[in-house]
């Protein structure tokens, strides 16, 4: 009660509890938060609550990571280079595809 209040006296509007809350858990992801930590920072009792709610923050981030394996075989010759980016290039897309369908339903 007193947080709309506030707001409301200050002009801000559209702002609530749970958007903050929402916000300090993105951040917390894009600080490079392991979903575990920020899973027992929000209460979650599953881990997949934490999954399903940031999962277009953790996808950007896990896309980063693939790139640093990547870099790590490109540099050390352990796979073929075109090969590996064709690879991984679809991979992903079909992984951000798959995930942004879930999300639509």
């Amino acid at each position: 009660m007193y947080f709309e209040e506030t707001t409301a006296d200050l002009g801000i509007t559209g702002i609530s509890t749970h958007s903050l809350r929402h916000t300090y858990g993105t951040r917390c992801v894009e600080a490079g938060m392991r979903a575990v930590a920020l899973q027992r920072l929000m209460g979650h009792k599953d881990i997949s609550v934490t999954m399903n709610t940031y999962t277009s923050i953790f996808n950007k981030y896990k896309e980063e990571e693939l790139e640093k394996v990547n870099q790590y075989y490109m540099n050390n010759e352990i796979v073929n280079v075109d090969n590996l980016l064709n690879e991984n290039n679809n991979m992903i897309k079909d992984i951000s595809q798959a995930r942004e369908e879930k999300e639509i339903e």
